[in-house]
């Protein structure tokens, strides 16, 4: 499978996986991604910076940000303890598409962001996710991603926190 940094040319197939996702997560009984998010803005942003790829065959299958910066959200841990410390990678906002799901390719995502972890001379890299997606926490630690606690995003208001389980893993 080919795996490139996306475009803008990209951002429709982008959006519709995930859309998909959205309605995947909902089935499931959780939310993870709120109405509005992530939105067409956010990944032409991710685009802009280099953190955007997307996995092709004759079409885009899957989309992934994986990004170098530290993370807010990672620098206190509420509960638990991260093993190693920065640099580190971040995989955010993956999805795959409905016509990819069960394939195997969620495995070839994380094989390419340990690529780029090596790439960037990074050991370390972390994800986080609800604590209902057990699609992606399995995937997560059948890569070698260890559990190491909760961390929660902030909108800033300090009324709205958004709690989600972290992991991560020593390269």
């Amino acid at each position: 499978m080919e795996h490139r940094k996306a475009t803008p040319q990209d951002i429709s197939e982008i959006l519709e996986i995930t859309t998909e996702a959205q309605k995947y997560m909902d089935s499931q009984g959780f939310r993870q991604w709120v109405v509005g998010y992530p939105s067409k803005e956010t990944f032409l942003s991710d685009i802009q910076k280099g953190n955007c790829y997307v996995f092709c065959d004759e079409k885009i299958l899957a989309v992934m940000i994986v990004t170098f910066d530290m993370e807010q959200a990672y620098e206190i841990m509420k509960e638990g303890s991260w093993k190693g410390a920065y640099p580190y990678g971040v995989i955010h906002r993956s999805a795959i598409s409905k016509d990819a799901r069960g394939s195997g390719l969620a495995n070839e995502l994380f094989a390419f962001a340990k690529e780029l972890c090596g790439e960037n001379s990074v050991k370390v890299l972390r994800c986080d996710t609800h604590q209902e997606n057990k699609p992606m926490i399995k995937v997560m630690e059948r890569n070698g991603l260890e559990y190491c606690g909760v961390i929660y995003y902030d909108d800033g208001s300090n009324t709205f926190q958004e709690r989600r389980v972290a992991y991560e893993v020593l390269l």
